[in-house]
């Protein structure tokens, strides 16, 4: 489809991205869409919607990447336990976070057992006070 592009995604194809092009971004990396979304979110600059997909279950790690633990002040050699409540909430105060330059129009947060859906529509910077 014309405008539609499928990619692996990674912080780094990203950063070499035309963002401006596009007013919807719907990333789902199979697990945790930090990373990407911390570069993606440096690029936004008008009027964009954003769905995010988080899937916090694993049976070999402890649902929270290295990225997010050292994001959240986590050492990486703490034994973390394989918890969702822990990878949801950090993955929530990460997204917050990167939500400080924008105007959020609306918001929508959906929470199920293996994966929590966001879906935003943010404006560009925030107008100075």
């Amino acid at each position: 489809m014309s405008g539609v592009i499928k990619m692996t995604v990674s912080a780094r194809t990203v950063r070499g991205f035309d963002l401006s092009q596009f007013n919807v971004v719907d990333l789902d990396c199979y697990g945790e869409p930090w990373e990407v979304w911390g570069e993606l979110a440096k690029m936004i600059t008008g009027e964009t919607a954003v769905f995010l997909t988080h899937g916090h279950v694993s049976r070999s790690s402890t649902m929270i990447s290295k990225f997010l633990r050292a994001a959240s002040g986590i050492p990486l050699n703490w034994d973390i336990p394989k918890d969702t409540s822990l990878a949801r909430r950090l993955g929530s105060d990460f997204l917050l976070s990167t939500l400080q330059p924008f105007q959020v129009r609306n918001a929508l947060h959906i929470e199920h057992a293996r994966v929590t859906y966001y879906g935003l529509l943010l404006a560009g910077a925030k107008l100075a006070p």
